[in-house]
């Protein structure tokens, strides 16, 4: 028995799949839009829960930036490509400057890096920000890294929702 296979796209799958893609920017977008405004203006961080402060203000403006960079990437002119291009090579960098202080690089501003996110999230947000960047790369070896970094963080976020939910990290000595 011959099955017959097709390669064309399932329409109404990718409508929905780009319906909920829009809710998830959106939500991430506030999320980190409004960490980031109660790590500028303190006074509206008395209006939520502590545990929302535990995003860091580095890791709120990487969320922003991988949000505006993968937005980008995904537009149909080529311009917001390139700028969402740009935008992730901005992220990829970022991060690595946080692991070269863990490392022991002291900044020119020390007093900027007084509350900078932990190496983990420091190494998601560069994957994350290597993957928005080879997003739309049609090279094979390319198009498995930005796989294998989409991998990645699927299994960061399952790790940080066990976390979350059931106390995992610590079994791991995470704290």
């Amino acid at each position: 028995m011959h099955v017959q296979s097709h390669h064309h796209p399932d329409l109404p799958l990718i409508a929905r799949l780009q319906k909920v893609e829009k809710v998830a920017l959106i939500v991430g977008a506030v999320v980190a839009g409004g960490t980031g405004a109660m790590w500028l203006w303190p006074a509206l961080a008395v209006h939520v829960p502590d545990a929302w402060m535990e995003l860091r203000f580095a890791t709120a403006v990487g969320l922003l930036l991988a949000l505006t960079s993968l937005t980008l990437s995904t537009a149909s002119n080529r311009w917001s490509r390139i700028a969402g291009m740009v935008v992730g090579l901005v992220l990829l960098f970022l991060p690595l400057i946080v692991l070269a202080t863990y490392a022991g690089l002291r900044p020119l501003h020390p007093e900027w890096w007084t509350v900078r996110p932990p190496p983990s999230t420091a190494v998601a947000i560069a994957i994350s920000a290597l993957g928005v960047v080879l997003v739309r790369q049609t090279g094979r070896p390319l198009k498995f890294v930005a796989d294998t970094c989409a991998i990645f963080l699927g299994c960061f976020v399952l790790y940080l929702l066990g976390g979350a939910l059931f106390h995992g990290h610590t079994v791991l000595g995470v704290e």
